[in-house]
């Protein structure tokens, strides 16, 4: 789990915050970031999976206590946490079981990424 998101920053920013650390690219398959629909605002907080522990290793090296780098207004520090839920299979059963799919706009929806030949697509 990784917390103090700036609340303004949509899925594709937290990803291109990933993606922007050379080491994180393609370190990640299923990617959740809660959104509060009546501020417009993510909640500070998303679901990450990684695909593999050493992976794991790899975003606490490049993100715990960082300072997030795309973020010119927020003072927040990336925190990360152990989500209760883990394991790509199990979040996708969790929150596809648990979301009003029909009336979430697609942006907003969990996202799984996968990889063909070595990038991700």
């Amino acid at each position: 789990m990784v917390c103090n998101i700036p609340n303004r920053y949509t899925r594709t920013e937290l990803m291109n915050e990933f993606d922007a650390k050379e080491k994180l690219v393609g370190t990640y398959d299923f990617l959740y970031l809660p959104i509060d629909f009546k501020n417009n605002c993510n909640l500070g907080y998303a679901f990450v999976n990684m695909r593999s522990p050493a992976d794991v290793l790899l975003l606490h090296e490049n993100m715990q206590l960082c300072k997030w780098e795309l973020s010119v207004r927020s003072s927040k520090i990336c925190k990360l946490k152990w989500g209760r839920v883990q394991g790509k299979k199990a979040l996708l059963g969790h929150f596809l079981g648990t979301m009003h799919l029909n009336d979430t706009p697609c942006g907003f929806k969990p996202v799984t990424i996968d990889m063909i030949d070595g990038k991700q697509v």
